[in-house]
């Protein structure tokens, strides 16, 4: 990849984002191409900006991540998505949630990578 990594920040906590978006500021290898609140206004945003990354969490008011997640794959986007959330591990414990299925599938057709690779 030629140039910085392109990311679209989603997160419903403004201190979240805020902190996101100062870990990458300043940084040459990253541009932070805009914020999101909710999953419909990151969908919105990836069809315009075109990132390469979205840091994206799960549980957020309105459309949460994992359904903005599966929109992405079905719209075909080439998009990488990058999950930020405590819980995913415990979803995934449970075996019984169908937010680790949703996940699980995610990951399986490659729209998120895991963390720390």
């Amino acid at each position: 990849m030629n140039g910085p990594v392109r990311l679209l920040i989603v997160d419903d906590h403004p201190v979240v984002r805020d902190g996101l978006r100062g870990m990458f500021t300043g940084d040459p290898g990253f541009e932070v191409l805009g914020e999101a609140a909710d999953g419909a206004e990151a969908l919105v945003l990836a069809a315009s900006l075109r990132p390469d990354v979205v840091l994206m969490d799960l549980r957020m008011p309105g459309m949460d991540g994992v359904t903005a997640i599966g929109r992405l794959a079905a719209s075909g986007s080439p998009v990488k998505v990058l999950v930020q959330t405590h819980l995913l591990h415990v979803y995934a414990k449970l075996g019984v949630n169908d937010r680790a299925a949703a996940v699980a599938a995610a990951y399986d057709r490659g729209l998120l990578t895991p963390g720390g690779r």
